[in-house]
């Protein structure tokens, strides 16, 4: 058992960090630890989930899938150098045959598009 009273706040940052730990909890062991009716353990998780620091499943809650951190830009910029310079060729060939083969009556943007959008390669 954590404490004979917690409030409703810390309650809820402590089931999250038993979450963390463990990846799941039920209403069950929420109730056994913090002493509070399934009510109480069901809004708890509830809220956390409305939140988006959970997911509800049945019977209980799990932690969320979190993506690991991607390095700075900086860091990967020169990762695959090589490949990065292939893909950049094949795509400015690419787009240089579409606007080659466009037809004199349409613009030869009609038929080819570039977007340029943050990223390494």
């Amino acid at each position: 058992m954590v404490t004979n009273f917690v409030s409703g706040t810390d309650r809820q940052l402590q089931i999250l960090q038993l979450v963390e730990r463990q990846q799941r909890i039920s209403v069950a062991n929420i109730c056994a630890t913090f002493e509070v009716s399934e009510a109480t353990a069901r809004r708890d998780l509830e809220a956390l989930a409305a939140e988006g620091k959970i997911q509800r499943v049945h019977g209980g809650a799990i932690a969320l899938m979190k993506a690991p951190p991607e390095q700075p830009i900086l860091q990967r910029q020169d990762e695959q150098a090589q490949e990065k310079i292939r893909i950049g060729l094949a795509a400015a060939a690419s787009s240089r045959m579409e606007k080659q083969s466009s037809s004199a009556r349409e613009p030869p943007c009609s038929k080819w598009l570039a977007i340029y959008a943050a990223g390494t390669t």
